[in-house]
């Protein structure tokens, strides 16, 4: 299924604005499960992500806040990392697309395919608005989708159907700076001839067979639509320059630069390590031992399933191609679409500010847009952590440790030499779940693992009340030792099998029953020891409160 190295990439976030519960859900959080899965299977997998600092989003974003493109991307960029950090997110690699490496990379990518015939110039007519004396292009102008007849589609792509969009077909565009209406002028940019390649880029696209369903139906309605030429350079005085004497005051597209920010980044993680050739070998090989995986939301497909990939065809150098995209649907709040500027969003810093990290991870793997759309509120986060981490996990494993503690010495006790039935389909599922939602974890398919999860943590409290060891250690010690012990093995094996997904308490598990763990082996084995101590029983998880649901919507002005 997979080479002997993973590349895996979480799309490159916008640093115009702080990260949101949307792109946690949809890309970085089953990113990192993947990752930490994989860690523990022992496979050599490196993950890299970062800040996509140019572009449109970028000095929109700058004009509003009333400082300079560079001081905006500082400031989302050691935010948006803190924020990430805090919640368990780790890359080996968080880049930023402004970085030097990038630039060169960028633009070796640039003349590349202007001297293989990809590239063409052309003029051609664009929106321009004389209030602001400019052209615009992506944010910068705004109206109805000409695909789908949505408001608010953008100049270069509408999220509300996931297509390109040409500026100049949208319905009643107007100027995002000003409001005004804009005119139609000349301009000359590079256009790259996806058109003159399409039979190219679909005879790769057949040989994907691992794409999402949804990566690959969306690809087919564009190929069979046929594919447009896309203007990749801008007039903006921000991003990287196009490397061409005769194209001064033109930057690269933002969605030029953004994927080979990958590159960039293993780059810049290879020479960390000292190691500077481990970038080649993870990224030029021919497909030959590497496996790409790109995680983004489902509004980007088109640019990691078709643009991109086009764009490492026609290098001369063998760049590898992705394998998997596991494309996430969106993540909605209270019914409707995460919106900045509705006051309808919660960011990822103020969640982790107030509440656990694995409380916030869990609730979203039980809740993952990862096949269709999704709804997230506050109401069913807390219950969620209540009802399911409080009341069933945390309460499980509690239960076993304060009773080997009270009547065994606070070790962990034997198993009697014929077990009953109950106990040997307990061990049966002890020793099953870690395939089964290995299996999960292995597709991308966080939900349905975390579903196996809190099934099996279900069965164990089952188990623990269909025994009743309080009764059975008054007549029948034995009875009462074997359930207790099968049950702290099955805390074990439940820390071991939810490590990806809630990484700080299956640590904290790890330590009470005076046991570490890095390998997902474990959950396919007996890995307690009989007779060896264990540690005070802890509260694993603390309750939400409604007041403190309150407070904290409250505190982030959260629209009700």
């Amino acid at each position: 299924m997979f080479k002997d190295k993973l590349l895996v990439t979480s799309a490159i976030i916008y640093a115009n604005g702080p990260a949101h519960l949307g792109h946690f859900a949809g890309v970085y959080f089953p990113a990192d499960v993947f990752v930490r899965y994989s860690k523990l299977r022992n496979r050599n997998v490196i993950h890299i992500s970062g800040s996509d600092e140019h572009g449109v989003p970028i000095t929109f974003a700058a004009i509003k806040e009333g400082i300079t493109p560079k001081e905006i991307t500082d400031k989302y960029y050691e935010l948006n990392k803190k924020a990430f950090a805090d919640c368990g997110i780790h890359f080996d690699s968080f880049t930023r697309t402004s970085s030097p490496t990038n630039h060169k990379l960028s633009q070796e990518f640039f003349l590349e395919l202007l001297k293989i015939g990809a590239l063409e110039e052309r003029s051609g007519k664009q929106l321009y608005c004389e209030n602001d004396e400019m052209f615009l292009s992506d944010r910068y102008v705004e109206g109805i989708c000409h695909h789908c007849d949505s408001e608010g589609a953008r100049g270069d792509q509408c999220d509300s159907c996931g297509k390109l969009v040409d500026a100049l077909s949208l319905k009643e565009p107007k100027c995002q700076l000003c409001g005004n209406t804009p005119k139609i002028k000349t301009a000359t940019h590079y256009y790259l001839l996806l058109e003159k390649f399409q039979n190219e880029v679909e005879e790769w696209f057949e040989t994907r067979s691992e794409f999402k369903s949804n990566v690959k139906s969306f690809c087919k309605a564009l190929l069979k639509k046929g594919l447009q030429d896309r203007a990749i350079t801008r007039d903006l005085d921000w991003g990287i320059p196009v490397p061409l004497e005769s194209a001064k005051g033109k930057v690269l597209y933002v969605w030029f630069d953004a994927p080979i920010g990958y590159i960039s980044g293993t780059h810049e993680w290879a020479e960390k390590l000292g190691k500077p050739e481990l970038a080649k070998e993870f990224w030029e090989n021919s497909d030959k031992d590497t496996t790409l995986i790109n995680f983004l939301g489902k509004d980007n497909i088109i640019f990691h399933a078709i643009l991109f990939p086009f764009m490492l065809l026609k290098q001369s150098k063998d760049y590898i191609l992705p394998t998997y995209i596991p494309a996430s649907e969106f993540l909605n709040i209270g019914g409707e679409k995460f919106s900045k500027s509705k006051n309808r969003a919660i960011y990822i810093k103020d969640l982790i500010a107030t509440f656990e990290a694995d409380t916030l991870r869990w609730a979203i793997a039980r809740n993952l847009p990862d096949t269709k759309d999704s709804d997230f509120t506050l109401e069913d986060f807390q219950s969620r952590v209540n009802g399911e981490l409080v009341g069933v996990i945390g309460n499980f494993v509690n239960r076993a440790l304060t009773f080997a503690h009270k009547y065994f010495d606070g070790k962990l006790p034997a198993l009697k030499p014929e077990l009953g039935d109950l106990d040997k389909e307990m061990l049966e599922k002890i020793l099953s779940i870690g395939k089964d939602v290995g299996e999960s974890y292995d597709n991308f398919a966080v939900r349905e693992a975390a579903n196996k999860i809190f099934l099996f943590a279900k069965d164990c409290n089952q188990y623990f009340d269909f025994k009743a060891p309080w009764k059975s250690r008054k007549d029948d010690l034995e009875d009462c030792g074997t359930a207790i012990s099968l049950c702290l093995q099955a805390a074990k094996t439940m820390a071991v099998i939810f490590n990806p997904i809630m990484p700080f308490s299956a640590e904290k598990v790890f330590e009470l029953l005076n046991s570490p763990s890095k390998d997902f082996a474990d959950s396919e084995k007996l890995s307690l020891k009989v007779g060896q101590p264990l540690n005070n029983p802890q509260i694993l998880f603390g309750k939400i409160e409604d007041s403190q649901l309150e407070e904290f919507t409250d505190s982030i002005g959260l629209k009700k």
